[in-house]
């Protein structure tokens, strides 16, 4: 899929999920405390948009909560095995939430990939009352952006196959290429 493709994508998710009520503002970075998983298809454009856009200054920052991000990860999943897409998007993710471990783009409270942030960031949104994210880090996003989402994946894998991997694993390479990863079985959607 193209990049122009992906972009249309995060167009018409956007202008639908705008309609909705919600009440996520900017600064409100709950639900950035929780795992991001990122599609296949969208691993080109956010990589192209962290090479040509941000500063390096910004980059180091990143660089660093990412070392911290993947540290934990390989302290808190298995060792012995390949992981699991339970492993990794339940097991970990419940672990992560639990500590509030923030994805490694939240930059004072604000998203420093926004205009690229991945498909799932920008369908989860909240109607009511966000302190109750601050509770449950794990907190869900309303029917409808659910419903949304399951019907752009559905829509996505007529045209090819949908994986999808933790933010931290795609853009690996971009901060840190000499880390090595802990193997993870291609989670197919």
């Amino acid at each position: 899929m193209k990049n122009s493709d992906v972009k249309e994508i995060y167009n018409f998710v956007d202008e639908i999920i705008s309609t909705q009520k919600s009440c996520c503002t900017k600064g409100c970075s709950y639900c950035c405390h929780q795992q991001i998983e990122v599609q296949n298809i969208e691993k080109r454009v956010i990589t192209n948009y962290i090479k040509d856009n941000l500063e390096e200054q910004t980059k180091d920052v990143i660089r660093k909560d990412l070392e911290v991000w993947l540290d934990y990860f390989d302290q808190n999943t298995p060792d012995d095995k390949i992981l699991t897409s339970k492993d990794v998007f339940i097991d970990f993710r419940n672990k992560s939430a639990k500590v509030g471990l923030k994805c490694p783009f939240l930059i004072n409270n604000a998203c420093s990939i926004y205009p690229m942030r991945p498909q799932a960031c920008r369908i989860h949104i909240v109607e009511e009352n966000p302190q109750l994210c601050n509770e449950s880090k794990l907190r869900d996003s309303t029917k409808f952006a659910r419903e949304i989402k399951d019907t752009l994946v559905e829509d996505l894998k007529k045209r090819e196959q949908i994986s999808i991997e933790p933010l931290a694993y795609v853009v690996k390479d971009i901060f840190l290429p000499e880390r090595k990863l802990k193997p993870m079985e291609k989670v197919v959607l």
